[in-house]
């Protein structure tokens, strides 16, 4: 835990905390699809802050969003007024100053309320400064026993408040999966993430990185269920030998495991769709014993360069980045046909929570029939490219029916050519707890410290 504060100021009379004025602007970024991350990436990306720093900066940015309900509800009870009538930085300063209170021990309550008080000044003016002061002062004394009096009941409302969702989320949860599993789920998605490698096969085995991550200081150990996939429990790899070599890439282990539903050959021509930035592709790359052709499409030539760069990292050849809009009618007249197509379409992100708690404030009802158009235009475009016998897998990083087997069904009615083939011929033997009906690889609510992803194999023709 930081206990103290980045030492360059932010021009002006005042030294005013960068770490912490950095989270009330990344906070301001909330509601602006993309842009919250952005403002992450740039400051983590920084080459000044210390560690300890960034390690700070994620942890109040990441808290106040897995704990905004509670923290608003806390600041609420002690507010002249309306919360969400303050100004943005305002806000954003007091559930920052809040987060630090509530929920970081070793932090001084003194220097959490003073450091808000200047960062009050620096953006506001006098008043603005006052109102902080008190409100936080408050939360100090009696925040506590605000947060430790609120129900522990099942009802949706309750849900919502305790674990910081919206509520058209939890009411959805709750009606499919029950009450007790739909908490499970609101819990996990307020843990910290681990970090987690999949190992480049084409330089060594998981145990020989194991040993070399070890040997450089890197407390690791093997995933339980992708044979490929390594967890960081202490240490940074970004900064050893074995990455700069590409030894390994990161990617969570239930991305790891869609990789193998596609099952690609050596020599095959695979088509990867909304493949930026590159984990899926370069996974596929290396199945093949980058010997084939991997054509890693995206709408997005910015994002393709992230491609190009894990590739020319881990020494694969055989990935062919290309622009073009997967959901356009004319896609099959830019790639060609292939042996094999992976389409990571976009979607909600709801199976991802825990990793981008932005997006539980930013998503709504409405995103699911707005995205099932295009998800759908996607699907129908992947399966023109696909050459008679070849196979398709279809996957989101969603836990909502309306993206994942809804979709593949409508999809299916239409494409009487297609056909569902089991995920448990391509699944090591602990995945297969999370195959649903023979049909599906699920991973959504799992017990594994996997994120959620879905995925559907699909073939075309006789194969």
């Amino acid at each position: 835990m930081r206990e103290r504060a980045a030492r360059r100021p932010v021009a002006g009379a005042e030294t005013v905390d960068m770490v912490r004025i950095a989270v009330v602007k990344a906070l301001g970024r909330v509601g602006r699809e993309g842009s919250f991350a952005a403002e992450c990436e740039a400051f983590l990306g920084r080459p000044d802050p210390a560690a300890v720093d960034k390690a700070f900066f994620q942890e109040i940015a990441y808290g106040v969003l897995r704990n905004r309900s509670v923290i608003d509800l806390a600041l609420a009870s002690f507010l002249k007024g309306d919360l969400p009538s303050l100004p943005v930085p305002v806000l954003n300063t007091l559930r920052a100053g809040a987060y630090q209170l509530l929920f970081m021990d070793r932090v001084p309550a003194s220097a959490a309320v003073n450091e808000s008080v200047k960062i009050a000044r620096k953006l506001g003016h006098a008043g603005t400064a006052g109102l902080v002061n008190a409100v936080l002062r408050r939360v100090s004394e009696k925040g506590r026993e605000i947060v430790d009096g609120i129900s522990r009941g099942e009802s949706v409302p309750s849900l919502a408040m305790r674990y910081s969702h919206p509520e058209w989320l939890v009411s959805r949860w709750v009606n499919r999966y029950g009450a007790e599993k739909a908490e499970r789920l609101l819990a996990a998605d307020n843990e910290v993430p681990p970090l987690t490698l999949r190992v480049n096969r084409l330089k060594g085995t998981r145990d020989e990185l194991i040993s070399k991550l070890r040997e450089e200081g890197i407390a690791c150990e093997p995933t339980s269920v992708a044979e490929t996939g390594i967890k960081v429990t202490g240490g940074n790899p970004f900064g050893t030998s074995a990455f700069r070599q590409g030894w390994f890439s990161v990617q969570d282990e239930g991305g790891q495991l869609v990789s193998l539903l596609l099952a690609p050959e050596s020599g095959d021509t695979v088509i990867d769709l909304c493949a930026a930035p590159g984990g899926k592709a370069t996974h596929l790359a290396e199945m093949m014993g980058d010997r084939g052709r991997v054509v890693a499409v995206d709408n997005h030539a910015k994002r393709l360069e992230k491609v190009a760069e894990a590739a020319g990292r881990l020494g694969l050849r055989a990935i062919a980045p290309m622009v073009a809009d997967a959901s356009l009618p004319d896609l099959q007249s830019k790639t060609g046909f292939a042996d094999r197509v992976l389409v990571d379409v976009p979607c909600s992100g709801l199976g991802v929570l825990r990793r981008h708690p932005e997006a539980r404030w930013e998503k709504k009802l409405s995103d699911l029939d707005r995205l099932k158009g295009r998800q759908l235009a996607i699907l129908k475009g992947a399966a023109s490219c696909l050459r008679e016998g070849g196979s398709l897998v279809y996957a989101t990083c969603s836990t909502e029916p309306e993206e994942n087997m809804e979709l593949v069904g409508s999809f299916l009615r239409d494409s009487p050519g297609m056909t569902v083939e089991s995920p448990l011929l391509f699944l090591p033997a602990a995945a297969h707890v999370f195959v649903k009906n023979g049909l599906c690889l699920d991973t959504a609510g799992n017990d594994a410290g996997m994120d959620g992803f879905f995925a559907v194999r699909l073939v075309k023709g006789d194969k």
